[in-house]
């Protein structure tokens, strides 16, 4: 430290450098819109088309739990049973290596294809991400013409795709909108019921003569050449030919039985835009890459593909993740600029001196670049978050500086000048400074053990504010120690203080420590009991939000394309038919439709969107057996399901072994909550998202098997005669044709109008060669079946719904009272989770994460103060500053969510610093020889403008986070933001206080304790 002093100039040069290497790497390093953190999660998804959910649970669900559960690390399951699919997550425990439980899970799931169910798919491994990170598309595309959709389709995939996929940096291409090209074959089926052909015999017959067989190597001369069987098939004429069986010995070929031809698949998805039918190519990038990089590369490619595309066919870009980067840096950098001038003012009133004002302020571009090197050099991502929560500390980066100047300038003042009195202030305030950072910074210690969501958001979060304080204290003394010889030239001689009065304050608190802490202790009760009643609690806090429009539609199992489109044109043409400025996007599915509708700014602050979110909602309410949402632009949101009807929003989730008995202390729980008056509407959900009701129908077909064996037929003869006239398309296969894969969809004729009656009609050949018809050996029931069927940890789970007649906060308040009164019996549970709130570990974690860094700031004081007594004046700051946490959110109604945690813990490292101060200036007051009260009164005195300059840097470097409203509504960081505030700002009222009545309590208790240890020995 002492050679920075003496040598300002290569110091300068050393942070020159420093700031050179700053900007460089900030330049180089990949901007993304969101964290990039892995998840310690793995997914296993199992499809089985057309199977119900109990099927589901039973025989993929299930086993595959018993497989995953056996996996080292494993710390939780859950699992979902829907129609046609199985969906396993499992969680671990934090120190698991990934790849290799990865690797293990593989193995285990393997050993399982081989007990696969007849149609079931292989299981599917891939990393878990949640919702709010799943992999988006940073680019999305649309290609529109006069053409037909399927020939648009066409195009985009073998021109545009196909381009776009070669930039580098691009890891996926995906298409939607019209259907692939495919080759037809479509059964005769009275042809095939004649000749007694199987559906399954036809498709296994072209796959086999598809196939080219190796047979081995074969010798000429000195080489040795690959001996194989070519498929006989070359061409789509070729199919024909296949012999799928025989009529006696006369060989039956493929064009005798069925029809051939090319054709279009199934359309699965349409999409448009302001009404039009179009093409939509979303592009996904690798991990690690620069989004701004790839996404001007892709541009450039997509601006050569335009002059190459026919004049008919437009192709535009409808979503680019680049502009929100751009937009939200934009608005970050002004951020930025604006809290560094509010830093420079009050600099600058405080020290009444522009050049140490300016030196004060560089601290923090110095600190901030080598904060970047830090993010460069360890490979971390840098994100919008996390350059968010770096402007959010910038008020604190000048503390320590202040602090150094401050101790600087008081011996100027008294005219002590040169280089060695430089030296000793600085070395006066290093210890205290020292801790000070350390407190701030050691709060984060507990953030590694964070999972899930909070590791995601936090941790990056944490590390750069860490290192950046740990920045600023190495620039405030280096590089401000060896500036000030330079910049205070002038001998100062001593000047009346400014703050005297102060002085005389302190002597009346510690005159009436009694009153102090009476009122101090009221103030904190009372403000904590409204603070309970006024504020909701638990939520997760929504960082990326675009203000937009969005109508769902959930149409029920089975539904057609055709008829979901139908339904989501009513809202689409509503909407089309305003004549301001918009932009409607649908996307439809079989059995899902979206629409989402977006304005130009004027637009977007006027009263039409809501005026149409109203006519909307009206037009929801028409639908009925159908689940329609309809949100956006406000909190108010019109949501109902055929299942559930409207949304309930209290709940509790039931755990449970055995389904029946969990039915039934569902069906408890549900009495008891309509005896209560105010109780609405109550349902009971078998399925985590709420919307997987009871009400789904399947069709048990029961065989008999005495008539089998009379007839002389068996079960695998008769399943592909119900089956194939059942079903549209028996299967989907892929023939290699001309070097190119051709998805080969086989049907048959009529099989999509067949009824009930009509299949018991079908005629079944007999090995004797007679014919039965099914009706006589199966019989048909309608039974309902679950949504789906959701287990955590192998435990079944229901959840129980209900709405409340009264304010928010008062069904919450009742939820938790019953929640609390449940009587369960052994081997079952109850939560209260939700997905869009702090789950009970995650507000545990965040319990424990602020007991950890209190301790370690407890701990870090005692071992600076070798003392016990002073470390806890120091603490009782804290409860101090929640009084002002407590009252800034009842003031501005902000909900107390889980940043707003994360605010109180950077906020309990950041207020002790100004106690630290204060205790250690009036400790230097009476080793200088003053009796205790006058060093406090001079202690406290003293260290007054410091600790003003430092709170009020902070807090104002803090403000426009919670003041300022973005176009996208509050900032990402605004209850963070607040719950530091408004803390600093009641722990600096405060503090001022209290610390001195609490120094002089603590010393004297410490007085009399010695004493009653001496008169004990």
């Amino acid at each position: 430290m002492k050679a920075f002093i003496e040598h300002p100039v290569p110091t300068l040069m050393l942070f020159l450098a420093l700031l050179i290497l700053g900007i460089y790497s900030l330049l180089h390093i990949p901007l993304e819109l969101s964290p990039k953190e892995e998840y310690p999660r793995i997914s296993v998804d199992t499809q089985w088309p057309g199977a119900s959910p109990e099927q589901v649970q039973v025989y993929l669900t299930s086993p595959l739990e018993e497989l995953c559960s056996s996996v080292k690390g494993v710390r939780k399951i859950e699992s979902s049973s829907s129609i046609g699919n199985s969906s396993i997550t499992i969680e671990f425990n934090e120190k698991t290596d990934m790849n290799i439980a990865s690797i293990e899970l593989r193995e285990r799931v393997a050993s399982f294809v081989d007990q696969l169910p007849p149609g079931a798919f292989p299981p599917q491994i891939r990393p878990y991400i949640p919702k709010e990170f799943q992999t988006k598309p940073f680019l999305s595309l649309t290609l529109s013409s006069d053409l037909p959709l399927n020939k648009l389709r066409e195009i985009a995939d073998k021109k545009v795709k196909e381009e776009i996929r070669s930039v580098k940096g691009v890891s996926e291409v995906r298409v939607t909108g019209g259907a692939e090209p495919e080759i037809k074959i479509i059964l005769d089926r009275d042809k095939i019921n004649y000749y007694g052909i199987s559906p399954a015999s036809v498709l296994s017959s072209i796959i086999t003569l598809n196939r080219s067989y190796p047979i081995g190597k074969i010798k000429k001369g000195e080489k040795e050449l690959i001996f194989r069987v070519p498929s006989p098939i070359s061409k789509v004429e070729d199919i024909g030919e296949t012999i799928c069986g025989f009529y006696g010995k006369i060989p039956l070929r493929l064009k005798e039985i069925a029809k051939i031809e090319m054709g279009y698949g199934e359309v699965l998805s349409m999409r448009r835009i302001n009404g039009e039918s179009t093409v939509g190519i979303d592009i996904l990038k690798e991990p690690g890459i620069s989004t701004m990089k790839v996404s001007s590369s892709v541009k450039k490619v997509i601006e050569s593909l335009k002059k190459t595309l026919p004049s008919n066919i437009t192709l535009r870009i409808i979503d680019d993740e680049s502009k929100e980067i751009k937009k939200r840096l934009k608005n970050l950098i002004i951020m930025m600029a604006l809290i560094t001038g509010i830093v420079f003012v009050l600099l600058y009133i405080f020290l009444d001196s522009l050049i140490p004002s300016i030196a004060i302020l560089s601290s923090i571009f110095f600190s901030a670049c080598i904060t970047i090197n830090f993010v460069y050099f360890s490979k971390f991502s840098l994100n919008l978050l996390t350059l968010s929560g770096l402007v959010l500390g910038f008020g604190m980066l000048v503390d320590n500086s202040v602090v150094v100047f401050e101790s600087i300038w008081k011996r100027y003042e008294i005219g002590e000048m040169g280089k060695e009195s430089v030296w000793r202030a600085t070395k006066e305030v290093a210890l205290p400074a020292f801790a000070s950072t350390l407190t701030t910074v050691i709060v984060f210690m507990s953030f590694p053990f964070f999972q899930g969501r909070l590791r995601i958001y936090y941790l990056p979060l944490a590390f750069v504010i860490a290192f950046s304080l740990l920045s600023s204290y190495f620039v405030a003394f280096t590089l401000i120690p060896s500036l000030s010889s330079r910049i205070i030239k002038e001998k100062r001689i001593e000047r009346k203080y400014r703050f005297g009065f102060y002085k005389k304050m302190v002597g009346f608190f510690i005159k009436y420590p009694l009153i102090i802490i009476l009122l101090l202790s009221a103030l904190f009760y009372f403000s904590y009991k409204i603070f309970r009643k006024e504020v909701s609690f638990g939520a997760f806090f929504s960082w990326y939000y675009k203000e937009r429009l969005v109508v769902w539609i959930s149409t029920p199992p089975g539904t057609p394309i055709e008829r979901t489109d139908e339904i989501i044109k009513e809202f689409e043409e509503r909407a089309l038919s305003k004549d301001y400025p918009k932009e409607v996007n649908t996307y439809v599915y079989p059995e899902e439709a979206y629409m989402i509708i977006t304005f130009p700014k004027n637009i977007e602050l006027s009263p039409a969107p809501y005026m149409l979110k109203e006519e909307l909602i009206n037009l929801a309410t028409n639908f009925a057996g159908i689940g329609v949402g309809v949100y956006g632009f406000d909190p108010q949101g019109y949501y109902s399901s055929p299942y559930v009807g409207s949304w309930l929003p209290y709940r509790i989730k039931f755990l449970g072994y055995n389904f029946n008995k969990l039915k039934e202390i569902t069906s408890n729980v549900e009495k008891t909550l309509l005896k209560n008056p105010r109780i609405k509407e109550v349902k009971t959900v078998s399925s985590k998202w709420y919307w997987g009701g009871q009400d789904y129908y399947e069709f048990d077909v029961k065989i008999d098997r005495e008539k089998l064996g009379i007839y002389g037929v068996t079960i695998e003869e008769i399943l592909p005669h119900i089956y194939s006239n059942i079903k549209g398309r028996v299967t989907r296969a892929y023939l290699r044709i001309e070097g190119r894969e051709w998805p080969l969809s086989l049907k048959i004729k009529g099989a999509e109008d067949t009824e009930i009656e009509k299949l018991k009609e079908v005629l079944v050949k007999t090995t004797k060669g007679e014919f039965i018809r099914l009706g006589d050996i199966i019989s048909i029931s309608e039974t309902p079946i679950p949504g789906s069927i959701d287990r955590e940890d192998q435990q079944f789970q229901r959840t129980v719904m209900w709405d409340y007649l009264g304010p928010y906060k008062a069904g919450e308040r009742y939820k938790d009272a019953l929640y609390k009164s449940l009587i369960l019996p052994p081997g079952y549970s109850a939560k209260v989770d939700e997905p869009w709130r702090l789950t009970t570990e995650e507000e545990r974690k965040l319990g424990l994460a602020l007991f950890i860094s209190l301790t370690l700031i407890f701990m870090i004081l005692c071992a600076v103060y070798e003392d016990f007594v002073q470390p806890l004046v120091v603490m009782l700051s804290v409860p101090l500053a929640l009084i002002g946490v407590f009252i800034a959110f009842v003031i501005s109604k902000y909900p107390f969510d889980s940043s707003a945690y994360i605010g109180v813990i950077l906020m309990s490292g950041v207020v002790v610093n100004n106690a630290i101060l204060m205790v250690n200036h009036i400790n230097l007051k009476r080793k200088e020889g003053m009796g205790i009260f006058d060093a406090i009164k001079e202690g406290a005195g003293e260290r007054l403008r410091p600790i003003l300059i430092t709170s009020t840097t902070t807090i104002f470097g803090m403000l426009p986070f919670v003041l300022i409203q973005t176009e996208r509504g509050r900032d990402i960081w605004s209850t963070l933001a607040l719950s530091s505030v408004g803390g600093l700002t009641s722990s600096t009222i405060f503090i001022l206080i209290a610390t001195p009545v609490f120094y002089l309590i603590g010393e004297k208790f410490k007085v009399w304790f010695l004493k009653v240890l001496k008169e004990g020995f």
